[in-house]
């Protein structure tokens, strides 16, 4: 038998939030979701018995002594309702004929009103289904013989009604305190054409954006970045720093998996470690002042971790000098000194959250946001068009407070 690699051992240090690993299933204190009586149910059906279970008498004619109750919940079978809309033609004494305005849902001598419109809508944004999946959820639940084109046709459509909106968005979140940033990549037409989903959000707003670029060029097209003035949350896309009008926080999740990484290289575990100690300790005390209502951190405390911050990059560095003679470092010496030279340059947009309670540790709203498209995209497998990658889903109906 070959013999297996060894499992790599779970680093309590690396936890972003700061505390243990939750456990699976609902968490003490969280409210139940059990299925509860209604006071008036739509139907209600007696049931009588035919015979005496002692005797075998016939109970027609007997007196009911007792009544013992049990709802039983279902969802009455969908159909489809047609609507005849008659616009009737009158004429006036004067002999004008005039014709009654159709409602705005009568588009068309035949067409699908605007329920069926935003169950596809949902199917599609809400349930990550492909057009083709969702006109058949529609046939086999609700006889609604509603073909592909229709489904990406009422998807293009309400994308088109969304274009103001698009605009709201964009301007409230340039103008926002802090937001999240992240990008993903995507696979469009027959799959060699790479794109990447750009979004932007907050706790309340998400943008997202497909583009063929991932840098500099999709960043300006989007036109959020060159005009923020707040403080972007990323990871440690380098392009993100192009944009020097605002302030910047560097994802502190991110780091800690570097961390890790470098970690079980040769002479690097003690100051990895030490330092990672000292981000989930700040992260620690960070949400403790917010759950208090603090508004800031202890001045004393913020310079400690500072200090502490300080000293462990310069461990990082005497742990990664150069190598005698003038030799180039190898690709994994390369990693470790990367990442502190990193920690070192980027030091205020790390430690950020430590200085303002505002900035979270991680950018995990970012990610979360993308999580719904990936789904949708995964399922998919890809995307056939530019514009059917651009009906993505809305991470809002998928949306979960920031557990960090």
């Amino acid at each position: 038998n070959r013999p297996q690699p060894p499992q790599r051992q779970s680093k309590r240090w690396i936890e972003a939030k700061g505390q243990p690993r939750r456990r699976q299933g609902g968490q003490p204190g969280s409210d139940g979701d059990t299925l509860c009586r209604v006071a008036d149910p739509d139907v209600t059906l007696a049931h009588r018995p035919s015979h005496c279970d002692g005797c075998g008498a016939d109970l027609a004619g007997a007196q009911t002594v007792g009544v013992e109750s049990r709802q039983v919940f279902d969802v009455v079978e969908p159909v489809v309702a047609v609507v005849d809309h008659q616009a009737q033609k009158c004429r006036c004494d004067c002999g004008y004929v005039t014709k009654a305005a159709f409602p705005a849902e009568a588009i068309g001598t035949a067409c699908w009103e605007p329920q069926v419109r935003s169950v596809v809508i949902y199917l599609v944004v809400g349930q990550f289904l492909p057009p083709r999946r969702a006109a058949a959820v529609l046939s086999d639940l609700c006889g609604a013989q509603i073909s592909v084109g229709t489904v990406v046709n009422i998807m293009t459509e309400t994308a088109a009604v969304l274009a103001g909106f698009e605009a709201v968005v964009k301007a409230l979140l340039a103008c926002a305190g802090v937001a999240h940033f992240d990008e993903t990549g995507a696979r469009v037409g027959t799959g060699a054409d790479h794109h990447y989903v750009h979004v932007a959000s907050t706790t309340q707003l998400a943008l997202l954006v497909l583009h063929k670029n991932r840098g500099r060029q999709a960043m300006d097209d989007i036109d959020i970045l060159g005009r923020f003035g707040g403080v972007a949350v990323h990871d440690g896309y380098e392009r993100y720093w192009d944009y020097d009008d605002c302030d910047h926080a560097k994802c502190g999740a991110h780091l800690l998996r570097n961390l890790e990484s470098v970690a079980d290289l040769d002479g690097q575990s003690e100051w990895t470690h030490s330092l990672a100690e000292v981000l989930t300790d700040a992260n620690r005390a960070a949400h403790s002042a917010r759950d208090s209502d603090e508004s800031e951190l202890p001045a004393g405390f913020r310079h400690s971790i500072k200090v502490r911050y300080g000293k462990l990059v310069a461990a990082g560095y005497r742990a990664n000098l150069p190598p005698p003679d003038g030799a180039k470092r190898s690709s994994t010496q390369r990693e470790a000194y990367n990442l502190v030279a990193r920690l070192d340059h980027k030091r205020s947009d790390v430690l950020r959250f430590v200085d303002d309670l505002s900035v979270p540790f991680t950018n995990n709203e970012a990610e979360r946001d993308l999580r719904p498209v990936k789904v949708h995209h995964n399922i998919s497998n890809l995307w056939r068009t530019l514009s059917g990658g651009s009906l993505v889903p809305d991470p809002q109906l998928h949306h979960h407070p920031d557990q960090t």
